[in-house]
């Protein structure tokens, strides 16, 4: 769920897509695309060890009444692996919001824009300003 799902839509969809739609070339920031990739790596290498050193009592969930129980597993390594991931999703989240602002094409007004660019920009937007 954490390392497919919701990476794997918005992150690669939106990084093939949302510059083609627009009319932009690439997205604003490529470097802090690629290391947005490498945080991502970073996370699911934290959380796959963890998986591999003696696996999660708790369930991917996390939810409490496993979570409240003492754990003999590496739960604080896979709950790291996944706030790290959390980061990637973050960069990647500012990438597309200062490309949509900064990079459309002349003539591509707001409400000329297409669905799915605005369905990321409204997913992204309230994920990189919530709390965490």
């Amino acid at each position: 769920m954490f390392f497919f799902l919701i990476p794997s839509i918005p992150a690669v969809f939106g990084n093939f897509l949302i510059p083609l739609m627009i009319g932009a070339k690439d997205l604003a920031f490529p470097k802090l695309n690629l290391l947005s990739w490498y945080i991502y790596v970073l996370g699911g290498v934290i959380t796959l060890y963890a998986l591999l050193a003696g696996g999660l009592e708790t369930g991917w969930t996390f939810y409490t009444p496993y979570s409240t129980v003492f754990a003999q597993s590496n739960v604080e390594f896979a709950a790291i692996g996944i706030f790290v991931a959390g980061f990637s999703s973050i960069l990647t989240g500012l990438n597309f919001i200062v490309t949509i602002h900064k990079m459309r094409a002349p003539g591509m007004t707001w409400f000329r824009m297409p669905l799915f660019v605005w369905a990321h920009y409204a997913t992204r937007s309230s994920r990189s300003s919530a709390p965490r």
